[in-house]
């Protein structure tokens, strides 16, 4: 895992406690890319790792101690990814077509300064931009069928 903050280290450095299964979580967390959902994760595990609900449970967990983020999708389902810093934090599209959710390049630092300040005295504690419409696969298909 050297493209990625190893595992126990992390765990250990936020006062979690370190176990086989949490370990073989952020590992797996770690190697995939982009979103994903709880049930990915469990599909990514060795068999007998952690149930379902533990996999819920520690993304909770991740949440809370900023370890990873959370998008809610259109349809109600959550998606998460890995917050550190190998994965800043940067936008997000949602196709209302296909359904897909898939990350955008970071803004730069002259494209933060569009967004509105926060109202004086607030805590801001996160921010998630997710564009909607219809991604451009989505789009060629249509005018394909348009034209036929």
């Amino acid at each position: 895992m050297e493209k990625f903050c190893e595992a126990a280290s992390v765990l250990k450095s936020i006062g979690i406690r370190v176990t086989q299964a949490r370990i073989l979580m952020l590992e797996a967390l770690h190697s995939g890319c982009g979103l994903f959902t709880a049930q990915a994760l469990h599909g990514k595990l060795p068999g007998g790792t952690a149930d379902l609900a533990t996999v819920y449970r520690f993304l909770a967990l991740l949440v809370r101690e900023k370890l990873a983020r959370e998008i809610t999708g259109t349809d109600g389902v959550l998606y998460y990814e890995m917050a550190c810093s190998h994965n800043p934090s940067h936008p997000h599209f949602e196709c209302r077509k296909c359904g897909r959710i898939y990350c955008l390049p970071a803004f730069q630092p002259e494209e933060r300064m569009r967004f509105p300040a926060c109202p004086h005295g607030h805590g801001v504690e996160s921010v998630s931009v997710v564009y909607r419409g219809t991604c451009s696969a989505c789009r060629a298909t249509a005018e394909k069928e348009d034209k036929e």
